[in-house]
């Protein structure tokens, strides 16, 4: 019994002194807690513009995207395809790192590919895999910035981005086959016999009996080998 009134008496002193403290300082109590609710509210309101404005610029890069390949069948398009690239580098900045930034991005880098623009390309997509190495823009980037140092005349430098895919995402990822190709094709072309013949080697490997989309690099790999 005395042990229950002890732990009583524990209790309502604490419940007093939870009581006094709180009637002492109710002004300032009361203040935090409206300056909380406030920030909780712009906080909301906050989240709730980014997400209108990001989901704005995501319709924005779709017509854009649309726009792009309406271009790619008409002639004599490089000045609107100019123009677009520029319209989808302003929606990259205003999207940042988020999706809608990252696609337009790498749509920016395929209509300045297509105008055949392959330096400011080549940095359109290395904006893709450095801000969302995650995506699965990314590897897609990755291989077209390679295509464009190679259409640059940077041999050695397409080389290692053909390389670092496989590397980076693994073989499974869709452009794996074909960057390994052409790895092995432009050691070929350097003189490089051995790295070739162990790069078509590693095609045929890797991906025989792994799908018939994958059979023509496996096919073009030991055509390769048998000629080297």
């Amino acid at each position: 019994m005395k042990d229950e009134k002890e732990k009583l008496d524990g209790s309502e002193k604490l419940a007093n002194g939870i009581s006094a403290f709180i009637e002492e300082h109710r002004v300032l109590i009361l203040v935090i807690a409206t300056v909380l609710i406030c920030a909780l509210v712009v906080f909301v309101f906050a989240a709730n513009a980014a997400e209108k404005k990001e989901n704005a610029l995501q319709v924005k890069v779709d017509s854009l995207q649309r726009s792009y390949e309406n271009l790619l069948y008409q002639a004599d398009a490089d000045e609107e395809l100019r123009l677009l690239a520029a319209d989808l580098a302003e929606v990259a900045a205003q999207g940042g790192s988020k999706y809608s930034g990252i696609k337009a991005s790498y749509v920016q880098g395929l209509v300045l590919m297509t105008v055949e623009d392959y330096a400011q390309a080549y940095d359109a997509f290395v904006v893709v895999y450095e801000k969302a190495p995650t995506s699965y823009l990314a590897p897609l980037a990755m291989f077209n910035a390679a295509v464009a140092k190679e259409d640059l005349g940077n041999t050695d430098e397409a080389i290692a981005l053909y390389e670092r895919i496989t590397h980076d995402f693994g073989y499974d990822v869709s452009v794996a086959p074909r960057a390994l190709f052409s790895s092995a094709r432009l050691h070929q072309a350097k003189g490089d016999i051995e790295l070739a013949r162990s790069t078509y080697q590693q095609i045929v490997d890797q991906y025989t009996n792994n799908g018939s989309q994958l059979s023509e690099y496996v096919a073009l790999s030991r055509n390769a080998l048998i000629t080297l």
